[in-house]
């Protein structure tokens, strides 16, 4: 349903408001002028409606509303919310305007539904959270959601939840949902510590693989190729010193046998230290949340290490 059927269904909306008596209203309802002040806004919100000026006419219905409970004006923002491609909008106001209509209103508002609007349900989640204490503070993507406990409707994806109590944070937790998804949180008793891993779970890293940035792959390919190219340069070095030794024996070939293939032995280490490092930095990283988004990441580190047993790396920071 385009600009042209939601134009009409506005209007007809619009007669309605102006037309009806008072009885179909919720009682008790507000008196004439109130009423007046109403239809005033709903004109505009109407006009700018008309023009594709939807952050316009939700500011003009929502006007309307707090002079008039009429759930016919939340229909209409939660259709100028849909138009706007804003689902989580969309699907909020949808049920607040259902939940808030009696029963001759919602045989109504239904029919009036478009076929975008009545889509939206199905492409956003649900996420209840519970906590053990009710003066928790429940934060779902950085934004104050309330106190425990709290039902959000939320973006299908990785919703990140902190819990904090008392100034405290308690829980720090990503929770990945799917679209028409609805999910539980909670929690009978807080955990002893912190988590430092968030709760991630293995599907949402493996997720995180396509959101790799181009440079970080590039780089990881080219450190791979060269450290390939130059490891087969120093092997086949190798053999050909050694089929020389066996051919003539010399302490000048020997030392330089010797020499060559310590620097293979590196160059395995060094290539194998690499790839291990980049897979896990690839698997380990959320790349939705780098150290210049406005959360502060802690620094993840994997550096190799030469000892007495070989090549190795080592990787501290948080995962």
């Amino acid at each position: 349903m385009r600009i042209g059927t939601l134009s009409l269904l506005l209007a007809g909306l619009l007669v309605v408001l102006v037309s009806a008596p008072a009885t179909v209203l919720a009682a008790p309802g507000p008196d004439q002028a109130t009423k007046k002040k109403a239809r005033d806004h709903f004109t505009k919100g109407g006009e700018h409606y008309a023009r594709e000026r939807y952050t316009q006419a939700i500011a003009e219905f929502q006007k309307a509303y707090t002079f008039w409970k009429n759930p016919r004006i939340l229909l209409n923002i939660a259709i100028c919310y849909s138009e706007m491609n804003n689902a989580v909008q969309a699907v909020i106001y949808l049920r607040r305007a259902l939940k808030t209509a009696d029963a001759e209103q919602l045989v109504k508002l239904k029919k009036k539904i478009p076929a975008g609007l009545e889509a939206r349900p199905g492409q956003v989640a649900d996420l209840e959270i519970v906590m053990p204490d009710g003066s928790a503070e429940i934060y779902i993507n950085g934004e104050l959601a309330g106190r425990s406990p709290v039902q959000r409707v939320v973006a299908a994806g990785d919703v990140r939840v902190v819990v904090k109590l008392d100034g405290k944070v308690k829980v720090e937790k990503t929770v990945t949902l799917e679209a028409g998804e609805k999910k539980t949180f909670s929690l009978e008793k807080w955990p002893g510590t912190t988590p430092s891993g968030g709760g991630v779970s293995w599907r949402t890293r493996l997720k995180r693989l396509a959101k790799l940035p181009v440079l970080y792959v590039g780089v990881a390919a080219l450190v791979t190729l060269v450290g390939t190219a130059v490891l087969i340069g120093t092997g086949v070095r190798t053999e050909k010193i050694q089929d020389d030794f066996y051919a003539t024996p010399t302490l000048e070939t020997r030392d330089q046998g010797i020499r060559y293939r310590t620097a293979t032995n590196v160059m395995i280490g060094i290539t194998v230290t690499a790839g291990v490092a980049a897979g896990v930095l690839a698997l380990f990283t959320d790349w939705t949340r780098l150290p210049w988004k406005k959360e502060k990441q802690s620094a993840t580190r994997i550096l190799p290490t030469v000892g007495p047993g070989g090549v190795g790396f080592s990787a501290t920071g948080r995962f």
